[in-house]
């Protein structure tokens, strides 16, 4: 199965969103900007890193 993966990012959080080959919502969640927030996000993205595609907003330096 492939999944598409949105991050909307800022100052002081992003926001992403999951969603299956068939449009149906896998995941959506709000993390910090910082460790613990990309630990949680990581732990939702699929085992097989392969599986999915992830697209980010280009904002400020936020996406580097």
């Amino acid at each position: 199965m492939n999944f598409f993966v949105g991050v909307d990012v800022s100052k002081e959080k992003f926001d992403a969103c999951c969603i299956g080959e068939h449009g149906e919502k896998v995941f959506s969640l709000m993390c910090s900007m910082d460790r613990r927030g990309f630990e949680k996000f990581i732990l939702q993205l699929p085992e097989n890193k392969a599986s999915f595609l992830l697209g980010m907003e280009s904002t400020a330096s936020y996406h580097n």
